[in-house]
């Protein structure tokens, strides 16, 4: 309803008068509506906003710097903070004063890096198991007797006392004396079933992992013993020396002298460190680029001089809980015996991407939830801009939006044009419609990825 009845009712006398205060009222009305839209709620120091004071001439107790007002802004469940940037200007003689330095929006082909800590580790393939399969019996002296000792193959870890060993020799000696008796037939039936029987004792004897060396003994016992020292078993060993089948480490060890054991017991265990395996942790955005097959280079930080390429052989089919990252597994070999299991290592390579519009990533200056970079017009015209930041690849950063080929951006002394910004209002938060905070920025808002 109107406050102010028609003008032609009022007395002639007194329409000059009530037009006067009917204008005043409304422009006291208009200013009070201006005031309660945006009031000064307190002030804050621009590069410590943490600090809050209701005195206008307050001082920043951390830098002293002026204190500056803030508007307050009512925030309603149907509003939403709307974030506006406009142009502004710092004379070039301060930008230089503080060390502004600038950059171009360039589009090129870039690659992304994979990088990871890795650790070295036994090849659990090279691991080899220690028991006598023929039979039990009992350690008569051990030679691998203690835990880190290093063995090379054939080298003789301990020898056993095992039942059924004599009778093993002669059943064998016996099989290579009977082939042998046939002389030179070798297609004659007997000459063929003299190799069949020679074939199945050799067999049996595999079970005992007996070295070719060891064979070869027996055969040449075979050809000197005459038939009655073989009936006795004169000549034979009652022993059997069991040797390293690989060169490495022992890792495990539960023989002692003078214990029994039985067949297929676990004696000892060794690590064949011929290889190696490089354990690799890769975070989430960088294990997208990781498969089987995929070459990297290995260097391990107690060797400066060693470097090496392996290629991925395994890969973790999800994520460790606690530290989020995916294991991939690498095998390197080891001839010269340098790498050891527990070494400190890294892997790198690089997958190319294509052409990319990227920008330095020291451009981008987080803002909460987006990032803004500073175009630089010249003349120390400069004008927020928002960016929606891709793949970070080394020192650049990928844009998606808010930058063009070509722009000029600011990348040093990014907080402190960030404060200018504040301070002059270009960069400012209001409550709002969303289409009326991104007047003047119309395309080039975006959301973080």
């Amino acid at each position: 309803m109107n406050p102010f009845p028609p003008l032609s009712v009022v007395p002639s006398r007194r329409r000059f008068l009530y037009g006067i205060g009917a204008g005043l009222a409304l422009a006291l009305a208009g200013c009070r509506e201006r005031r309660t839209e945006n009031p000064v709620a307190d002030y804050t120091c621009a590069m410590h906003p943490e600090v809050r004071s209701h005195d206008p001439k307050g001082h920043c107790p951390i830098c002293g710097m002026d204190l500056i007002p803030v508007a307050s802004t009512a925030v309603s469940s149907a509003s939403a903070a709307t974030t506006k940037a406009d142009p502004f200007t710092i004379p070039p003689e301060r930008l230089a004063a503080i060390g502004v330095r600038t950059g171009t929006v360039e589009r090129k082909r870039v690659a992304f890096p994979l990088r990871a800590p890795a650790t070295l580790a036994y090849d659990e393939a090279g691991f080899r198991d220690i028991n006598v399969k023929g039979g039990g019996g009992y350690v008569e002296n051990l030679a691998a007797n203690y835990v880190g000792k290093p063995v090379a193959k054939g080298e003789r870890l301990m020898t056993v006392l095992v039942e059924d060993w004599i009778e093993a020799q002669k059943a064998y000696v016996a099989a290579w004396r009977a082939r042998n008796r046939t002389g030179g037939a070798k297609f004659t039936q007997n000459a063929f079933a003299a190799d069949q029987e020679l074939e199945r004792f050799r067999a049996r004897l595999r079970i005992w992992d007996l070295s070719g060396a060891q064979i070869a003994e027996l055969d040449r016992f075979a050809a000197t013993v005459s038939e009655f020292d073989l009936r006795t078993g004169k000549g034979l060993k009652g022993t059997l020396d069991i040797l390293s089948p690989v060169s490495g480490w022992v890792t495990e060890k539960s023989a002692v002298e003078g214990m029994r054991f039985e067949a297929g017991q676990s004696l000892l265990r060794l690590a064949d460190l011929s290889t190696v395996w490089v354990e690799a942790a890769f975070d989430e955005a960088a294990a997208r680029y990781v498969a089987p097959g995929t070459a990297f280079t290995v260097r391990v930080e107690a060797l400066p001089d060693f470097q090496a390429e392996a290629r991925v052989d395994y890969l973790a089919p999800g994520f460790a809980e606690g530290s989020r990252r995916r294991t991939a597994r690498l095998r390197l070999a080891n001839a010269d015996g340098r790498l050891s299991p527990g070494m400190i290592a890294s892997v790198e390579s690089a997958v190319a991407l294509g052409e990319r519009l990227v920008v330095p990533a020291s451009a981008l200056l987080p803002t909460g939830t987006r990032q803004v970079a500073f175009l630089d017009k010249g003349e120390g015209r400069l004008e927020p801009r928002f960016v929606v930041a891709g793949a970070r690849f080394g020192e650049e950063v990928e844009v998606v939006s808010g930058l063009a080929e070509g722009d000029r951006v600011i990348t040093s002394a990014n907080f402190l044009i960030d404060s200018e910004s504040r301070i002059q209002g270009a960069l400012r938060v209001f409550e709002g419609d969303e289409n009326r905070g991104s007047e003047g920025n119309a395309g080039n808002e975006g959301r973080m990825p």
